[in-house]
């Protein structure tokens, strides 16, 4: 199945509970697509035709909290976190996590994962620290874009412009997609507003924001999540996660972007325990 038809309209018939189909987009741009397979406190990963990751049918734990779940690949400061969000309407949120010496825990891809057929685990082994440490998801790699994968399966490239709004101190964006009718119509401005930040690690913060039209505009609806990661005393990576909820598109009911950038940062962080 390619990427593009992975998350096309749900089928009418109900999926056997535990199969799932995913389709992400990488921080390289690479697509990751495979299957989830779950039984208990296990997960098996199937890839499909075409993925840069997982590279085999790998076996790996997986914890539930509530209608989320958790799939863990690899061990210590060599893992992967495939985080996996309720499912609304047969469809939920994927975002994969990387841990290693450069990535501290930040976002390495998103997309969706759909209810879907029984997977095939024969010859399925058990994960190890190497597919948790994929080219797929090496730093060097990273593109400095907004790379955006829509609930149909379209993969897009975003592109936010920040702006101070006039007469107040709210900071607004207006989205772009080059290339494709993301937006059913022009859009105006969103407003952004910060809604907390908290430390998540010694050189890793945390900012989630709201964002939405001003009063009598158009345009999207969503959340924005940033990673700030320091790599030097004024120098980090940023990298955002995006979540559209309302694009008032024909072409897409909902989107998920992954935006990664190196950044100036002159806030002075404060350690933790200090």
């Amino acid at each position: 199945m390619s990427l593009p038809l992975l998350l096309l309209a749900l089928s009418a018939q109900s999926a056997p509970a535990g199969a799932q189909q995913c389709g992400m987009i990488a921080a390289t741009g690479d697509p990751v697509v495979f299957g989830i397979a779950t039984s208990g406190p296990q997960a098996t990963l199937v890839p499909t035709s075409g993925t840069a990751w997982p590279s085999a049918k790998i076996v790996t734990p997986r914890t539930q909290s509530g209608a989320s779940e958790t799939v863990v690949i690899g061990s210590g400061s060599e893992r992967l976190a495939l985080e996996l969000g309720p499912i609304q309407d047969g469809m939920r949120s994927a975002t994969l996590f990387q841990t290693n010496a450069t990535l501290k825990g930040l976002p390495v891809a998103v997309g969706y994962c759909v209810e879907d057929d029984a997977k095939d685990t024969s010859g399925a082994r058990t994960a190890t620290v190497a597919d948790a440490t994929s080219p797929a998801f090496a730093y060097d790699r990273w593109m400095q874009k907004c790379l955006a994968i829509t609930s149909e399966g379209k993969r897009v490239v975003i592109d936010p412009r920040y702006a101070a709004a006039s007469g107040s101190g709210d900071l607004t964006i207006s989205f772009q997609a080059p290339g494709y009718d993301l937006w059913s119509a022009p859009t105006s401005p969103v407003v952004l507003r910060d809604t907390g930040t908290r430390k998540i690690a010694r050189d890793l913060d945390l900012t989630t924001d709201a964002f939405a039209p001003a009063r009598g505009k158009t345009g999207p609806r969503g959340t924005r999540v940033m990673y700030t990661q320091m790599t030097g005393k004024e120098s980090a990576i940023l990298s955002s996660v995006f979540e559209f909820s309302d694009l008032s598109s024909p072409a897409a009911t909902g989107a998920r972007a992954l935006c990664n950038a190196n950044g100036v940062v002159r806030t002075q962080f404060t350690p933790v325990g200090g």
